[in-house]
């Protein structure tokens, strides 16, 4: 009878020893698996959260987009105040230009000699001009005066090279 006991308790011991080995083995696949499903969690939130921040980005960049077309647009209507023709009258009258009474036409023959007299007229105003600060309209007008003769020039010498 004691041979039986024996028996019987190694093979108890046996089939507990498989059933822990099976319980073994089951609890690590949950660990496992609760592993895998916590890192595609944390994957999932750290995508969503770069998803937002993204998001957050391109609402700030719109924001910055439209403040900068306003402010274009603010630009654009004072530039077109300050160059309209009334407002560059109005400030070339307060400056002591005049309306010409008389307007007189050169023919293109004679137009290089009196660009040399106006050139040499424009020395002498810039030297005395240089004695005292010009305003920034008394400038702006004097460069525009300067690149329309530029341009006069150009196409009269232009033309007399065709001839």
């Amino acid at each position: 009878m004691t041979a039986t006991l024996q028996t019987l308790s190694l093979g108890s011991l046996r089939r507990l020893r498989r059933h822990d080995v099976v319980e073994r083995h089951a609890l690590k696949l949950v660990f496992c698996g609760l592993l895998a499903l916590s890192l595609a969690g944390l994957l999932y939130l750290t995508q969503y959260s770069a998803l937002v921040a993204t998001r957050y980005q391109i609402q700030e960049l719109q924001q910055e987009k439209q403040r900068l077309q306003r402010e274009r647009d603010r630009l654009r209507a004072e530039i077109a105040a300050f160059t309209s023709p009334e407002r560059v009258k109005a400030r070339a009258q307060a400056l002591g230009f005049q309306t010409p009474e008389q307007v007189d036409y050169l023919p293109i023959e004679q137009l290089p000699a009196r660009v040399r007299q106006w050139e040499a007229a424009q020395k002498r105003m810039h030297l005395a001009a240089s004695h005292s600060a010009p305003s920034d309209d008394l400038m702006y007008l004097r460069q525009t005066v300067d690149r329309l003769l530029a341009a006069v020039t150009t196409k009269v010498e232009a033309g007399a090279a065709k001839r």
